[in-house]
């Protein structure tokens, strides 16, 4: 094999790695703004009614707790139970 033989395959080796970063890249990118556009989407989506329904209802009153007296509620969801010791 002569330089210029040796020469001009190396040139060749360059540009296909060329091509295959540059089609890594084109994927990456096209990844990338397909994730974006899905987040954008799904935040632009109004609730559904059923999520609406379940949410829990904020309550800011607190029960006096009471040594012996019993205290029965249900909690659902991110509801929380407070309670004044007194």
């Amino acid at each position: 094999m002569t330089k210029s033989n040796i020469l001009v395959l190396s040139v060749v080796r360059y540009i296909q790695l060329a091509h295959v970063r540059l089609a890594m890249l084109a994927l990456a990118v096209t990844l990338f703004s397909i994730s974006i556009s899905f987040q954008l989407t799904r935040a632009q989506q109004p609730a559904s009614p059923q999520s609406a329904k379940s949410a829990p209802a904020k309550t800011d009153e607190v029960i006096a707790l009471v040594s012996g007296k019993p205290i029965s509620r249900e909690l659902g969801g991110d509801e929380t139970h407070a309670g004044d010791i007194g």
